[in-house]
């Protein structure tokens, strides 16, 4: 699970004073999951400058981090970035909301602020995945609704635009084709790559369809907008079921900054 925020903030480069107090910048905020950290290429975003920008308590070197992608989608966009970190539960990505996002809200006390235009979550699986083949399966789709519920009513008091990325099929691979893993196995489902029996394939099946309808129902009806960025991509800008390719990643840029051109904008 992780959040992709496209936002203003009174930021300089590289955390300096702007030049104007006033001055409006364009932010992209990555939290949470794989999709956010790359899943196995990590791209590194950067402006034209190549000025990245980093929450301070993530900060790191990009050459130590390996090589520093520039995708075409954003290029032009400063960024404040936050590292992903893989298989986190929404419990965990709903402290890091609560950190990075809710307490630096421009309420004129934080160190850093920033303004919310645009908010764009992406759901991840670890919730539902986590909980297969146990009892706690019940508590884990609680969990994960509350907390998406959560992240909406505090957008909507906010008065900020939130969206989620849709939850992957978990029938079929992005546009009904086969895709691979990550030890190089082509398979045709969720359940194939996770290896699961046909009493855990169902169970699964069953919370991650739940949790779509969910999302398209309740979520809908509170103001959240549902992102199918699947449908968007073609099957070759996937790694997987899931993860972008660098390319992918690079078109995923651009349908954003269409879709959002006003919060691209810093309006």
């Amino acid at each position: 699970m992780g959040v992709f925020v496209l936002a203003a903030v009174p930021l300089g480069i590289c955390g300096s004073p702007p030049q104007d107090p006033g001055e409006s910048v364009e932010i992209g905020i990555l939290i949470g999951d794989s999709i956010a950290h790359g899943f196995g290429h990590s791209p590194v975003i950067y402006n034209e400058r190549g000025d990245v920008f980093l929450e301070d308590h993530y900060r790191f070197k990009a050459e130590a981090d390996g090589p520093v992608e520039s995708l075409a989608g954003f290029l032009g966009t400063r960024l404040w970035l936050n590292r992903g970190v893989t298989g986190n539960p929404s419990s965990s990505v709903k402290a890091r909301w609560n950190r990075d996002v809710m307490e630096k809200l421009d309420r004129g006390r934080q160190k850093s602020t920033y303004r919310v235009r645009s908010l764009l979550i992406s759901v991840g699986l670890t919730d539902i995945g986590a909980a297969v083949g146990t009892d706690r399966m019940p508590d884990a789709e609680s969990n994960l609704r509350e907390n998406l519920l959560l992240f909406v009513r505090q957008a909507k008091k906010e008065g900020f635009r939130i969206a989620f990325l849709e939850l992957p099929d978990p029938d079929r691979a992005p546009m009904g084709r086969t895709f691979r893993t990550l030890d190089g196995r082509t398979v045709e489902s969720f359940c194939e790559s996770h290896k699961y029996d046909e009493a855990s394939c169902s169970e699964f099946n069953g919370a991650v369809k739940r949790t779509r309808r969910f999302m398209e129902g309740r979520l809908r009806r509170e103001g959240a907008e549902i992102f199918d960025y699947a449908s968007l991509l073609s099957t070759e800008d996937f790694l997987d079921a899931t993860h972008p390719t660098p390319e992918g990643y690079e078109e995923l840029g651009k349908i954003l900054r269409e879709k959002y051109p006003r919060a691209a904008a810093g309006h």
